[in-house]
C-alpha cells in the first residue's frame, strides 16, 4: 500500500455523528483530513495543498475522504510574543463566532446551511520560509495544534474559546538557558548533523537538543519542582531560533 508508512490525521463527521451542526446533514459519513505523518521520516504535512498532492490517489479513489482547506490564511509570528498571540486569539474568537452561526465550508461544499463546530489550528512548518513546508516533526505538531470551538460546542465554561496563557515563566527561561549553550548547540551540529548546517535539518537538530537537555536536566527540574513538559516547548523554540540564525550566518558567509 502507498499509505503503509503514513498516519492520516482527521475526523469522521456526518449523519449520526455530531448533533446541532450542519455537517451532520451531509449525505454520508466523511473523513475530513487536516494532517498526515510520514512515519519513517517523522515528517508532518498540514498544508492542504501539499496534503492534496500526497494523498491524491486516496481522495480520488474514495469520495468519503476530503482535505480540509484553510479557513484563514497562514500567519507567521513568534510564539513568545504575547501581544501577537492575543491578537491572534481575538481573530480566532471572531471567526469561530461566525462559524458558530454558519459553517462556510459545509455550505459551499455540500450546500447545507447551519452552524459549525469551530477551527483546528496547527503549524505548517518550523520556520517562516514557505519552502520548508513539510519539515515539521510530530512532536512539534502535537505541541502547537489545538481546537477552538464555538460557544454552542464547548464543554467548559469560558467567556471566549481562545485564550492566551503566558508562553513561559522567568523560572523556566532561566532553567532552560542553563542548558541551551553555544557549546551544546555546536555539539548537536557535529553529532546529529555531521557538521552540516542546513535549515532542512532543523528537526534533527531540535530532536538531538531536546533529548540531550531532557537527559541532563533531571536533577535541576526535580529541584525546581518542574517536569520536562514544563520546559520542553521553550527548549524547542530556542533551539529552532538559534539554528535558524546559524543557517542564516552560514548562508551569508557563502554569499560573501
Amino acid at each position: 500500500s502507498p499509505f503503509s508508512d503514513i498516519v492520516i490525521y482527521g475526523e469522521w463527521a456526518g449523519p449520526n455523528i455530531q448533533k446541532k451542526v450542519s455537517v451532520s446533514q451531509i449525505p454520508k459519513k466523511t473523513f475530513f483530513v487536516f494532517g498526515a505523518l510520514f512515519v519513517s521520516e517523522n515528517r508532518m504535512l498540514t498544508c492542504p495543498y501539499t496534503l492534496q498532492t500526497a494523498l491524491k490517489s486516496l481522495t480520488e479513489s474514495d469520495d468519503r475522504v476530503r482535505i480540509l482547506p484553510w479557513a484563514l490564511e497562514p500567519r507567521r509570528f513568534d510564539p513568545s510574543d504575547e501581544e501577537a498571540l492575543r491578537e491572534f486569539a481575538d481573530l480566532l474568537n471572531a471567526e469561530v463566532a461566525k462559524i458558530d452561526q454558519e459553517d462556510p465550508y459545509i455550505l459551499e461544499e455540500f450546500g447545507v446551511s447551519g452552524p459549525g463546530e469551530g477551527l483546528v489550528v496547527s503549524p505548517i512548518h518550523i520556520d517562516g520560509d514557505p519552502s520548508l513546508v513539510g519539515y515539521l516533526t510530530r512532536d512539534h505538531y502535537s505541541a502547537m495544534t489545538f481546537k477552538v470551538k464555538g460557544a454552542n460546542h464547548t464543554v467548559t465554561k469560558a467567556d471566549k474559546p481562545a485564550r492566551v496563557k503566558s508562553f513561559v515563566s522567568a523560572e523556566v527561561k532561566e532553567l532552560a538557558s542553563h542548558f541551551l549553550t553555544p557549546a551544546r548547540f555546536d555539539q548537536a551540529i557535529q553529532e546529529a548533523l555531521g557538521g552540516e548546517v542546513d535549515i532542512r535539518r532543523t528537526p534533527d537538530f531540535m530532536k538531538w537538543i531536546g533529548a540531550d537537555v531532557k537527559k541532563e536536566s533531571v536533577a535541576e527540574l526535580e529541584a525546581a519542582g518542574l517536569e520536562w513538559k514544563d520546559i520542553s516547548k521553550h527548549v524547542n523554540h530556542e533551539a529552532a531560533r538559534w539554528f535558524r540564525q546559524k543557517c542564516a550566518e552560514v548562508s551569508a558567509q557563502i554569499a560573501a
